[in-house]
């Protein structure tokens, strides 16, 4: 398992995996625990990272060279949206602004921070441009009020930090990075036990 995700309501969670071709979904009870529901194909393994849009109707899932896009529905399944995929140089984090109107995505093989429109009625990823980072950008967090992006770049130790503007642009921080002797990820992992199920 590489890592998991809750929707925006808090009722659904959604564990992926490398290794996997398969996105599993539980529901959330009042208690906070967990109960399996079903698993979906994402037609490719390399999971390693999801995000929502704040609304909670659309999910996006980096696996590999591409990031796909689903719908989500009321009752959490997910549904692929064909033709919405995005292709990668080697994508490993994503984050959505919390307006919903852009989505990043940390590009490794590139080193830089893919940045994408999305439309607010269909969900679909549109190229803006790329911002460059240190080697080997990782997780991506993004402040609250959506002012500030920070990206954890592996083989640079360090985390480059930015301020977002307007149309999802990036303008370096001065300084524009900050040293760190932990690489690699700033959000948190949770591990999941991977269910047995046949879709």
């Amino acid at each position: 398992v590489a890592g998991s995700a809750v929707s925006p309501d808090g009722r659904f969670a959604y564990v992926y995996s490398e290794n996997s071709a398969m996105v599993a979904h539980y529901r959330i009870s009042q208690a906070g625990d967990l109960t399996y529901v079903s698993a979906y194909s994402t037609y490719t393994t390399n999971c390693t990272d999801m995000a929502f849009a704040p609304s909670g109707r659309f999910a996006y899932l980096t696996c590999g060279s591409s990031i796909s896009t689903f719908e989500v529905s009321i009752t959490g399944a997910l549904t692929r949206i064909a033709g919405a995929e995005v292709s990668t140089s080697g994508s490993w984090g994503l984050a959505v602004a919390p307006d919903g109107q852009t989505l990043f995505a940390s590009d490794a093989s590139s080193s830089g921070i893919r940045r994408f429109s999305l439309n607010a009625t269909t969900g679909r990823p549109t190229l803006l441009g790329t911002t460059s980072t240190g080697t080997y950008p990782r997780d991506i967090a993004i402040s609250p009020d959506g002012r500030f992006l920070y990206v954890a770049s592996s083989s640079s130790t360090r985390i480059d930090q930015f301020q977002t503007g307007s149309g999802g642009t990036l303008t370096a921080l001065s300084p524009a990075s900050v040293s760190t002797s932990v690489s690699g990820r700033i959000g948190r992992r949770h591990t999941f036990d991977w269910p047995k199920a046949t879709v």
